[in-house]
């Protein structure tokens, strides 16, 4: 049986750990200095969807949920893609 090594799965954690951390405390706007339009992006966009309905702190702590389950999502996908492809 092959096992997949779960780099997309710890790419996903750290994208999304990134994200959560600047969402929450706004450091990644101190890397540089003016603004990132992709960044100001980011957070309206989380903000007209989300924090504007459910709050801010819901909002966060559904990034951090988020932030834990892809990562599982994204490895447990590639372990059944590889166990497929053994099957085969």
């Amino acid at each position: 049986m092959q096992h997949s090594f779960p780099g997309r799965a710890i790419a996903a954690f750290l994208l999304m750990a990134i994200l959560t951390a600047h969402y929450a405390t706004g450091a990644l706007f101190l890397l540089f200095p003016k603004r990132p339009r992709p960044l100001e992006a980011f957070n309206q966009l989380i903000d007209g969807l989300l924090a504007d309905h459910i709050g801010r702190p819901v909002t966060i702590a559904l990034l951090v949920l988020l932030t834990l389950a892809l990562p599982l999502l994204v490895h447990r996908r590639s372990v059944t893609y590889v166990d497929n492809i053994n099957w085969q």
